[in-house]
């Protein structure tokens, strides 16, 4: 039952924040401003998960948002990392 409500609830965030399911269980999940991850909080896999997002057609305000970060924070992040692989 909580998994169908969950769905429902971010079928409702998706509709009245205009965006995507992914980004509609992730507001679920840390809440409509984002992780807000100190700069030493940042592990490799959220780079990874941001790499992932952009490369899925998210925008680095999208990702930021996500985050609570900067756009250029992301782009610098993500630019780093795929430098490294």
């Amino acid at each position: 039952m909580l998994g169908t409500l969950e769905n429902y609830l971010a079928l409702a965030v998706a509709i009245l924040a205009n965006c995507d399911s992914e980004v509609a269980f992730h507001m679920l999940e840390y809440g409509p401003a984002g992780k807000h991850l100190k700069r030493e909080d940042i592990r490799e896999t959220d780079i990874m998960e941001m790499s992932k997002l952009k490369k899925a057609g998210y925008t680095y305000r999208q990702i930021g948002a996500m985050y609570g970060l900067t756009h250029g924070a992301v782009y610098n992040r993500i630019r780093r990392f795929e430098g490294r692989i």
